[in-house]
């Protein structure tokens, strides 16, 4: 980062303010996430069920039926209503954040006196970092979205056995691979960035100096350095 992360008050400091910018709307999203998450498990669990068994019993109440219909209804209705503000929460918080830490880098860079950092630095810091602290904190609530999970993987073994587990073991056992993969993503990345850095240098000093590559015929030269 472009401030000096040895301090450790400064390193609390910016993490504090981080926080201060995206606690409301973060709490928000979660709780937001866990309704949402929640509702389907309801409506599947005991509206659905209990509709079924209404149907099948010869003497039901027609408006027992009808009622639980309105509620499985509902709950789509509240599914997608908090999938929105969770989307939307975590979106403005996100956007809060990127901001915030970029004024900061802004600020940063307009008052050191020696400017240490390259431009192409300062263009992937303020792009891909950036983006990756928004989609961060976009995606974050989702985390808490396995203990609707595991609530659904107890019901499951108390009502199916063995056999209701078996489908949500199979499911947790793509957490290690996709952690393999995000492992590989950030590899591969890590990989890109100095390359991405050195790109955006050169095009920053051939678009400076672009009067003498004009004079000097060095298009083709420089067009085959900048391809790779």
């Amino acid at each position: 980062m472009m401030w000096d992360m040895k301090d450790g008050s400064i390193s609390f400091l910016v993490d504090l303010l981080q926080m201060r910018m995206m606690r409301g709307r973060f709490i928000c999203a979660i709780i937001l996430d866990l309704i949402m998450n929640a509702v389907p498990l309801l409506r599947s669990a005991y509206f659905l069920r209990m509709l079924f068994v209404l149907m099948e019993a010869p003497s039901s109440s027609y408006s027992m039926q009808i009622l639980l219909l309105v509620a499985i209804c509902l709950s789509s209705v509240i599914h997608s209503l908090t999938f929105a503000g969770q989307y939307n929460c975590g979106a403005v918080a996100g956007a809060r954040v990127r901001s915030g830490m970029l004024s900061l880098v802004f600020k940063k860079v307009l008052f050191q006196r020696s400017q240490n950092a390259s431009v192409g630095k300062l263009v992937n810091l303020c792009a891909n970092d950036g983006q990756r602290l928004y989609d961060a904190i976009q995606h974050g609530p989702f985390l808490f979205s396995v203990l609707p999970v595991i609530g659904a993987t107890v019901y499951a073994g108390y009502l199916l056995g063995p056999w209701g587990i078996f489908g949500f073991v199979i499911f947790f056992a793509f957490i290690p691979f996709q952690i393999l993969l995000s492992r590989l993503v950030f590899l591969y990345r890590q990989k890109a960035v100095p390359i991405t850095e050195e790109r955006v240098k050169l095009m920053s000093e051939i678009i400076t100096a672009m009067k003498l590559v004009k004079m000097y015929a060095w298009e083709k030269p420089f067009a085959r350095k900048i391809g790779g």
